[in-house]
């Protein structure tokens, strides 16, 4: 595919966003900063006439990042774009390989695979496979026990 980019319109829609929310950042610092420094009284007075410049500075950042989001899914567009064309262009395999590839495949499948785990060395003081001990279902010991009602089939207050 060549390297002409598409999408010129959404690209150029994203340059001027991008270079507008930069602007918008700056000049929300400035109006921020300028607003601390001009404006006399307490802290809550000088945070209250600083919150429109730092809004302002805030919604610069999230212009930019949405232009850059926007640039992200045409390159992601464009990518797919000469994937798609890359794999129609692609020669078909031969059947006859593909066939040989699925019985290969299907004899790796079934065949074991060699045991290179060491055995564990005797001063470790495991037991061996048949020594294991068998895990049974622990039962109550009367017959009268009850079943607590969650592990029943039958909903709760049915007899």
């Amino acid at each position: 595919m060549s390297d002409i980019k598409r999408y010129r319109g959404g690209r150029a829609i994203a340059v001027i966003l991008d270079k507008l929310g930069w602007l918008a950042a700056v000049a929300g610092l400035a109006v921020a900063g300028l607003a601390v420094v001009t404006t006399a009284g307490d802290w809550i007075t000088q945070l209250s006439a600083a919150l429109p410049g730092v809004i302002l500075s805030v919604v610069g950042l999230i212009a930019v990042t949405v232009a850059q989001l926007t640039r992200a899914a045409m390159d992601g567009a464009e990518a797919m774009r000469e994937v798609a064309a890359l794999t129609r262009d692609r020669p078909r395999a031969d059947p006859d390989a593909r066939t040989a590839l699925r019985a290969a495949a299907a004899h790796a499948a079934k065949s074991e695979p060699p045991d290179d785990v060491p055995a564990a060395p005797p001063s470790l003081g495991l037991r061996a496979k048949a020594e294991a001990p068998k895990l049974t279902a622990a039962k109550p010991d009367r017959k009268d026990a009850k079943i607590h009602p969650i592990f029943s089939a039958r909903p709760p207050g049915a007899s």
